[in-house]
């Protein structure tokens, strides 16, 4: 859904699904990693807003922990 919203140029719904996302445990890099295609398949104007976004969600989420590390 982040991949639709954001290649569709929808930022309301984006920030909508980015936030459910992550709270639903996606980490930060695979919300990345999903804009990364949006800007590769998509163009980079339709990636700029939601990556802005993005950031800004990012500031406001906790960091989750992942890797091999993270286990305790």
């Amino acid at each position: 859904m982040l991949g639709i919203t954001a290649a569709s140029s929808k930022p309301a719904e984006f920030r909508v699904h980015a936030k459910g996302a992550l709270a639903n445990g996606c980490t930060r890099q695979q919300v990345q990693d999903v804009l990364l295609l949006v800007a590769m398949y998509c163009g980079l104007p339709a990636a700029i807003e939601t990556t802005r976004i993005a950031a800004e969600i990012f500031g406001e989420a906790p960091e989750q922990a992942s890797g091999p590390a993270a286990k305790p």
